[in-house]
Parts: structure tokens; C-alpha cells; sequence
């Protein structure tokens, strides 16, 4: 049996989950139940919605990205802030987007004392999927650095070959 091998980055995120998101969103979760209970109305649900929409999502953002930003090895402020400045829109956005609809499903479908898992999965598929994504932009910038070096060397090297290996660049 091969043995499981984790690299420290695995390790740090599973540190986050369980010592700063989990805690986080249980606690976050469990004050909006307890801000909103027994409220049955439209407005109050729109209320609730809008609570966890502009006051939970927002900071649960703003962590998850600070957190992600020292786990890829940012360090420092302006390091970290230039990371969650690329990050923090479009995370936000996507979140505002697929919380209606979760928070919908939670409060037809979901048992109240479940809501904190439910949300904790949601986010955790989110957060998955926006790692995903930031991870193939990461991969691709890496490369086009790549190709660039290599069209650079190659054309500093011999500018006749230069123009036929561009063109069968050009054709792949």
C-alpha cells in the first residue's frame, strides 16, 4: 500500500477548515438563527437574507481569502492585500449569487439545527470551485511565461529558425 503523502499546504488547509472556517460559520450561523427566530414573515426572511448576504458573506470572504493568500505563501500586508484585492469582488459576487438560492433551500428543506453543515457544504463547494478556478488561471499565466521564455530563447538564438518554429507554433 503506497503511503498518503500530504504536502504542507494540504495540512494548513485542513488547519483553516477546522480552526477558522468551521468555528466561523457555526458561530455566524448560529447568530442569525438566533437574531431571526420565530420570525415567519416575508419580511423577516427577506431581512435574513440580507443579514447573511451584506454582514456574513462579506466577512466570511474577506477571511477565507487573508487565509488563502498566507497559505499560497503570501506574507505581509501588501502582499496579502494585493491577493484579496484580485479576489474579493468576484468571490463576493459569485456568493451573492448562489446564497439566494441556498438559503432558500435551507429554510424549505433543512432542519434548523442542520443549517450550519448545509452552509458549511455550500461554502465548501464554492470555496473549492473558486480555488479550481484561480488555480487554472495560475497554471495558465505560468505557461504563457513558459512559452514566452521559450520563443525568446529560441529566437535570440537563431533568427532563421526563429521564423519557421514561430509558424509551426502558430499551427499546433
Amino acid at each position: 500500500m503506497a503511503a498518503c503523502k500530504m504536502d504542507g499546504r494540504a495540512i494548513k488547509m485542513a488547519l483553516y477548515g477546522f480552526f477558522i472556517s468551521a468555528p466561523m460559520n457555526h458561530y455566524m450561523n448560529l447568530w442569525m438563527q438566533k437574531w431571526f427566530a420565530g420570525r415567519t414573515s416575508l419580511k423577516s426572511k427577506i431581512g435574513h437574507l440580507c443579514a447573511q448576504m451584506f454582514l456574513v458573506a462579506p466577512i466570511q470572504t474577506l477571511v477565507f481569502l487573508v487565509s488563502m493568500a498566507f497559505i499560497g505563501g503570501a506574507r505581509g500586508g501588501k502582499e496579502i492585500l494585493s491577493r484579496v484585492r484580485m479576489g474579493y469582488v468576484k468571490m463576493l459576487t459569485l456568493t451573492w449569487l448562489i446564497q439566494p438560492s441556498a438559503s432558500f433551500v435551507a429554510t424549505r428543506f433543512v432542519p434548523a439545527p442542520l443549517w450550519s453543515l448545509f452552509f458549511n457544504l455550500v461554502g465548501f463547494s464554492v470555496g473549492t470551485y473558486f480555488n479550481v478556478k484561480i488555480k487554472k488561471q495560475a497554471m495558465m499565466v505560468k505557461e504563457a511565461k513558459k512559452k514566452h521564455r521559450r520563443d525568446s530563447s529560441s529566437s535570440s538564438s537563431s533568427s532563421g529558425s526563429s521564423s519557421s518554429s514561430s509558424s509551426s507554433d502558430d499551427e499546433k
